[in-house]
């Protein structure tokens, strides 16, 4: 009876980051039965997406009650914690001609490398020096574009490169 009151409750923060959130401890017929940013698994536990199926029965675990009034096998509980993210990756930024270009709080005038987060997307501003004009993004996912600010979201190293030329006065 513990258990269905833990999954009511679980359901009904479905959305929310729970600490006590556990993988493989909430049975379920669909995804819609578990909570957060987990899944129904093909063992009909609840699970991160990632791990999903792969909760495994040791011995003592006791058979669990199923939404559906039938019984599974429980395995015992893991942590829900995602699975781990890569580590931090390279953005390599080159700037041709005078300019500087600005990633989040780091400012670069010529070729730099920063390490930035996995996945997280960033903004790059061209900013041209006096009397000078941003041209073109000149590698990268903005390769050619004439837009002064490129958004890029690194999972793996990455340059971004912008040419700067003299103003047409």
């Amino acid at each position: 009876m513990a258990l269905l009151a833990r999954a009511a409750t679980l359901a009904a923060l479905a959305g929310c980051y729970s600490p006590d959130l556990r993988d493989c401890t909430v049975t379920c017929a669909s995804s819609a039965d578990c909570a957060g940013a987990q899944v129904c698994g093909t063992d009909h536990l609840c699970v991160q997406p990632a791990a999903a199926g792969t909760c495994a029965r040791t011995a003592g675990d006791a058979p669990v009650a199923m939404p559906d009034g039938g019984t599974t096998d429980a395995p015992t509980p893991r942590d829900a914690a995602m699975p781990d993210a890569p580590g931090p990756v390279q953005l390599h930024l080159e700037v041709d001609g005078h300019g500087e270009l600005v990633a989040g709080t780091q400012t670069c005038a010529m070729n730099c490398t920063y390490e930035v987060a996995y996945g997280v997307a960033i903004e790059i501003a061209a900013i041209a020096a006096a009397d000078q004009r941003f041209d073109a993004w000149t590698a990268g996912p903005c390769l050619g574009s004439s837009i002064a600010t490129c958004t890029v979201t690194p999972t793996a190293n990455i340059t971004v490169g912008a040419k700067f030329r003299k103003a047409d006065h």
